[in-house]
């Protein structure tokens, strides 16, 4: 049995207006039965008139003829009312049908000739019945060639039906279908068409053909192409990093983890929602607030990246160290991050094996330390010594050879005073080697004696000490740190920045220490202090950082060209 086909848009439809005219006229006679029946209302008319008059007596001319149009009045009368009027009004109707069939059918070619898809309206046969611009362009070829042509043969270039022809499949299942592929141009050149068939039905609800829709889509086949090329580079490069991906939905929350970042904390697919604190809670508590301040920054414009290093959560329950680094790739008008994309790093190897090398070199520090300590002891004991022996020998030589005259005194008194010149300088430098000041009297006191050492020996450098929260003792390594810091970076300012001020805060907290060295020197641009394995070339600031690693604590060294240096180090009390 032959079931209606569904409504479809592409169906050759009349419009609305064209409707509602043709409604109103179901509900009336047609003009054509209007107008014989007034033939036939009139010629009865005529047939009674004479009829009446035949049989009246005979009247004079005159009466006969008023009579006659009396009688003609009164029987027509009812003509004009019930079928003349009717008459003009279905003509009217007729003329302003006629005006909407010609106005829809200008829209129509308008919307179908200024559209920007090709459309072309093809027969059961396959023959091309009509076409429009936007095809004629696609195809390089004018609308008219295309008239009566078959449609595999102007648009695919075949001697035969396509094998997945849309029209065909439209026709047969009574419903819209899309398909992609090739087409050939006049000059062979072939590009890509999506193409959307909808099947036209004939009065008896029976297919008669199709419309084909087509819109070019080479660049966006091109874009796809390129974009599946960028997604292998993409795989083979995380494959060969073993670097894990996620992609953040910052509107939704929702966000994906590729299989390589589930795998690297030991969890399966399934195991892992995709969504934002699946993330977060996996982060390690004293990492948190860190990392999670460095994603703020960086979603909110403040930074132009976001990189953390955070230790994480495996599904064994133990922590890895993960290198997390990302980047907003969508935002909105306003600004408002939309979309971000980054990758995980397994870095608990290389935390290792910069732990150990803390160790080893918080080791070599000590044994350093610990050979300052012995040569500033032999110096100040053994040195000492002799040099106060060789001093009180020469007295003695002086008093024993009084009588030499004035030019052998001369002689006497410049050694002795040589030989204690040679005495404060093994001094200053058993005390720069160790200050013993720094076991005795701690960190504030030995801040305190080496700055105003250092005022004497750079006066045009002014140092300024201070001191926040309550002083106590550290630990021995710690203020050992503390005091080398300090001297290693006033030496630093006084070698190169040209500063004339220079200020070393001390903050004493609860559960950290904190050291801040300031000037106002020429500056530097830190950046380009940095070698290859992100370490300073400066001897004086390496120094600093291992001191500083070797204790757990961080460095912060900010400076531009011509605004000064700030040093801060924090270390966990």
């Amino acid at each position: 049995m032959q079931t209606k086909p569904r409504e479809s848009s592409a169906q050759f439809n009349i419009s609305q207006q064209e409707t509602d005219l043709k409604l109103q006229n179901q509900s009336r006679i047609s003009p054509k039965s209007l107008l014989i029946l007034l033939v036939v209302w009139i010629f009865l008319a005529e047939l009674c008139d004479m009829v009446i008059l035949h049989h009246l007596p005979p009247l004079p001319p005159l009466t006969r003829s008023v009579i006659d149009a009396t009688f003609l009045l009164v029987v027509l009368s009812p003509v004009y009312f019930l079928m003349y009027r009717p008459l003009v009004r279905a003509w009217e109707e007729g003329k302003r049908m006629h005006f909407a069939l010609r106005q829809s059918e200008e829209r129509y070619r308008s919307l179908v000739e200024d559209i920007d898809f090709g459309i072309s309206l093809i027969g059961a046969d396959h023959k091309i019945l009509m076409t429009n611009r936007a095809q004629s362009r696609y195809y390089q070829k004018p609308a008219e060639a295309f008239i009566g042509r078959q449609c595999f043969r102007e648009f695919a270039g075949k001697d035969h039906i396509c094998a997945r022809c849309p029209g065909v499949t439209a026709m047969a299942e009574n419903r819209p279908v899309e398909v992609e592929g090739e087409r050939v141009r006049a000059d062979g050149t072939r590009w890509y068409a999506h193409i959307h068939a909808f099947p036209v039905f004939g009065p008896d609800g029976r297919p008669t053909g199709f419309i084909e829709v087509t819109e070019d889509v080479t660049e966006r086949k091109r874009i796809e192409r390129k974009l599946v090329e960028n997604e292998e580079r993409l795989n083979f490069a995380l494959e060969a990093t073993r670097d894990g991906l996620w992609d953040f939905n910052l509107t939704t929350g929702e966000v994906y983890f590729s299989p390589r970042w589930v795998e690297m904390l030991g969890y399966r697919p399934e195991e892992v929602a995709p969504e934002y604190y699946t993330w977060e809670k996996l982060l390690h508590p004293d990492d948190r607030d860190r990392v999670l301040e460095a994603l703020t920054e960086h979603v909110e414009g403040r930074a132009a990246t976001y990189e953390a290093e955070v230790r994480m959560k495996t599904e064994a329950g133990g922590w890895i160290w993960i290198l997390t680094r990302g980047q907003v790739v969508r935002r909105d008008q306003q600004g408002k991050a939309l979309r971000m994309i980054g990758t995980h790093t397994d870095i608990t190897d290389r935390k290792r094996a910069e732990e150990e090398i803390r160790f080893l070199n918080h080791q070599l520090i000590n044994l350093a330390e610990e050979e300052r300590a012995r040569l500033a002891r032999d110096l100040h004991d053994e040195f000492g010594q002799i040099l106060t022996t060789l001093q009180l020998g020469m007295e003695t030589l002086r008093n024993m050879t009084r009588n030499m005259g004035k030019e052998a005194e001369g002689q006497y008194q410049r050694l002795i005073g040589l030989i204690a010149l040679l005495g404060d300088h093994v001094r200053d430098v058993s005390a720069q080697l160790r200050p013993n000041i720094l076991d005795n009297l701690g960190l504030v006191s030995t801040l305190q004696w080496h700055i105003e050492k250092f005022s004497v020996q750079v006066p045009d450098l002014r140092v300024e000490l201070t001191v926040a929260g309550e002083a106590r003792r550290l630990g021995r390594d710690m203020e050992l740190a503390l005091y080398r810091i300090s001297q290693e970076a006033l030496n630093n300012t006084a070698k190169h920045s040209r500063a004339e001020h220079a200020w070393i805060e001390l903050e004493y907290g609860q559960d950290q220490v904190a050291l801040t060295l300031r000037d106002d020197g020429l500056g530097f641009d830190p950046q380009q202090t940095r070698d290859a394995e992100n370490g300073f070339k400066g001897i004086g600031l390496l120094g600093i950082r291992e001191r500083v690693g070797a204790l757990g604590g961080t460095l912060d060294i900010r400076s531009e060209p011509g605004r000064g240096t700030a040093i801060r180090v924090m270390l966990p009390a």
